[in-house]
């Protein structure tokens, strides 16, 4: 991989944490560089890891340490759980989120996450 030398106006203030000599720092700069274009649709997972001399598995792995998931769940989807556990205790679905701590909706919507995966995990070897 090929590295250039890029010019670009910051705040003073922001400029040490962009000059970084640390290699790993350095990947999860370029990384976050990248972010906005896949998770807009522009680029893929594949092609930002290419493009940053780094497999998939570890370009996947690195966002998920950074709270960036591969998986997301819409709000639909969300929304979908609450009701079921709501049919569950039979309550509204209203009451379940405010019944609910934050870390149980946080687990809520990581469980989601976990089925998409597995699910695509599914797919694919179904399709080989």
């Amino acid at each position: 991989m090929t590295m250039t030398k890029v010019e670009i106006d910051v705040p003073e203030e922001i400029v040490p944490y962009t000059v970084l000599e640390d290699k790993d720092a350095q990947i999860t700069r370029n990384a976050m560089l990248v972010y906005p274009y896949i998770k807009s649709g522009v680029m893929s997972h594949g092609k930002a890891a290419e493009m940053l001399g780094l497999h998939k598995i570890d370009l996947i792995t690195l966002y998920g340490k950074l709270g960036l998931p591969y998986f997301d769940e819409t709000e639909e989807e969300f929304e979908e759980e609450i009701k079921i556990i709501g049919e569950a205790y039979q309550i509204e679905p209203d009451q379940v989120k405010e019944t609910l701590p934050e870390s149980s909706i946080k687990q809520i919507r990581e469980d989601l996450a976990v089925r998409k995966a597995a699910e695509f995990a599914r797919d694919s070897a179904i399709e080989e």
